[in-house]
């Protein structure tokens, strides 16, 4: 079953963001991510909380397991490393529909 990393996060320092994505896209590559969202503007349409921000992530992962081998792997935890400070917000795990 896919699952999907969903980031909601408001962007900080964009140079440290470019140098995170730039340090963190061949371990996804790696892990077989597929970038699904990349919104800097998504607006809220309902809820009683104000989001952390308004730039939307969504990664497409085969799996769970897939996804969180990646997040766990020694070459993601060198590019989060160039995170810090980038962005404020969060992330989360969901998974996809049952295909059948």
């Amino acid at each position: 079953m896919s699952a999907y990393l969903v980031g909601i996060q408001t962007v900080v320092d964009n140079d440290a963001l470019n140098q995170y994505i730039k340090a963190a896209l061949p371990s996804m590559r790696t892990y077989g991510a597929k970038p699904l969202v990349v919104d800097p503007n998504t607006i809220k349409l309902e809820g009683n909380q104000e989001p952390p921000g308004s730039r939307c992530v969504i990664m497409e992962f085969e799996s769970k397991e897939k996804l969180l081998a990646w997040y766990q792997s020694g070459e993601y935890k060198s590019a989060m490393a160039l995170r810090d400070g980038a962005l404020d917000g969060y992330a989360l795990i969901a998974e996809g529909l049952p295909s059948d």
